[in-house]
């Protein structure tokens, strides 16, 4: 029952981290003009969340056995 929805949670995944990835790139463009010092650690922790939310998502078909 609960694997008719792994696919729109897979899709919900990709979704929210290509928002994350623009708010990021945005953030980091602010950063860099401002000249502030922690513009790599904010790369780093951006580019960190966006590699989990797509593994996450390709990762979450296995745990409930749904195969296309």
């Amino acid at each position: 029952e609960i694997a008719k929805y792994v696919p729109i949670v897979v899709k919900l995944c990709y979704a929210i981290a290509g928002v994350v990835a623009v708010v990021g790139a945005i953030s980091v463009y602010i950063a860099m003009n401002n000249e502030e010092q922690d513009v790599k650690k904010k790369i780093m922790m951006i580019v960190g969340a966006c590699i989990f939310l797509v593994a996450a998502a390709q990762a979450l078909p296995l745990f409930f056995g749904v195969t296309n």
